[in-house]
């Protein structure tokens, strides 16, 4: 059981990776199977659920102050990874675009609505 949940803590940790990494890139820039964002999201939501998963399985074995301080490192782990992931594409937005002068904030506002919008190509 033990190993089971350390096993859904990696695939939280490369699904979560995978899905923000892609998430704020162009489009063309992505894979052909994420080219959705609908696909990022289901991604996203399958490292949630292996998270989730990961917490009962380290729970389980009478050890919760492990489990909790895991848990807790990985629930950590997307808001930073998200921060991380963010900044570089708005670096490589104002660095690729000389003709059009990206302020940091309009490039930030761009690449977070990116990420949000429902595109199909």
């Amino acid at each position: 059981m033990r190993n089971a949940g350390y096993i859904l803590c990696g695939l939280y940790f490369v699904a979560k990776t995978y899905a923000r990494y892609y998430l704020y890139r162009p489009i063309p820039r992505r894979p052909l199977i994420t080219r959705s964002n609908e696909a990022l999201h289901t991604i996203d939501w399958a490292g949630w659920a292996a998270w989730m998963a990961a917490f009962f399985f380290l729970l389980n074995p009478a050890r919760p102050a492990e489990a909790l301080l895991l848990t807790a490192v990985l629930f950590l782990y997307d808001p930073l990874i998200r921060l991380i992931f963010i900044q570089w594409e708005v670096r490589r937005l104002r660095r690729k675009s000389p003709d059009r002068k990206w302020s940091y904030r309009d490039a930030r506002r761009r690449v977070r609505r990116r990420a949000v919008a429902a595109m199909f190509h």
